[in-house]
């Protein structure tokens, strides 16, 4: 009936989808987004299955999602938002902390990295970046990144920007000692899991014994902060 605005009103919106395996906090992501001029909640999805069914029919131009959906990953997420008829930039926010898993996110296709324990107004800065085509992380992280770079390029086996979010956690345990039973009660997953994810992470960084695994998970550690090494039991 008003063709004439309704497209014209629309244009100026930016859809943004959202997706955590906690509905509280969808919640108070939605509560966030809907205050902010130009943003337009399209969709909400609680696991992964949920929003790749839902992606194409909402057609967002920025999603919001966890790393940790439950038995999925943000990380594959992105490979759905971006295989779309209208590719959607994806805004990764999450608890893991970014020294570990934000250059990950990044390669795989991410537009923003964020940390949950950041302030509203960051999340709503990474979801317009990312709206407008740019890549967000925080301060700390970008001068990390331009430091790796300086030195001449990434120091890590190249593999590991290949690991799914799970794999990650598995391999940063293993490189602060935890045996496969300890990893698993860290991680509530069965020593049987965590043995298929350490093989896994072998044949994707080309490695063929447990020490080698050790010694490079060990080795990437040493690059990220020192508090971090302890965090054996986070998830």
């Amino acid at each position: 009936m008003s063709d004439g605005v309704a497209p014209r009103a629309q244009s100026q919106l930016t859809d943004v989808y959202l997706v955590d395996d906690h509905p509280l906090f969808v919640i108070g992501l939605r509560s966030l987004m809907s205050r902010e001029l130009g943003l337009r909640i399209c969709g909400e999805a609680t696991s992964l299955r949920e929003a790749a069914e839902g992606l194409a029919a909402a057609a967002p131009q920025v999603v919001v999602t966890d790393l940790s959906l439950g038995r999925g990953s943000g990380l594959d997420l992105i490979d759905v938002a971006r295989s779309l008829a209208r590719p959607a930039r994806v805004v990764v926010l999450s608890m893991h902390d970014e020294s570990l898993y934000a250059e990950t996110a990044l390669r795989r296709g991410a537009a923003a990295y964020v940390m949950k324990s950041r302030p509203g107004a960051e999340v709503v800065q990474a979801v317009r970046a990312a709206a407008s085509g740019q890549i967000y992380v925080s301060a700390d992280m970008n001068a990390r990144l331009l430091q790796r770079l300086g030195r001449g390029g990434e120091r890590q086996p190249g593999g590991i920007s290949g690991l799914s979010a799970r794999e990650l956690e598995v391999f940063r345990l293993v490189g602060t000692g935890l045996s496969t039973v300890e990893i698993g009660l860290a991680l509530h997953i069965s020593p049987k899991t965590v043995e298929s994810h350490r093989l896994n992470i072998k044949l994707k960084l080309g490695l063929s014994k447990s020490a080698q695994l050790i010694l490079t998970a060990a080795n990437w550690l040493r690059e990220v902060p020192s508090s971090l090494h302890d965090a054996r039991t986070e998830h």
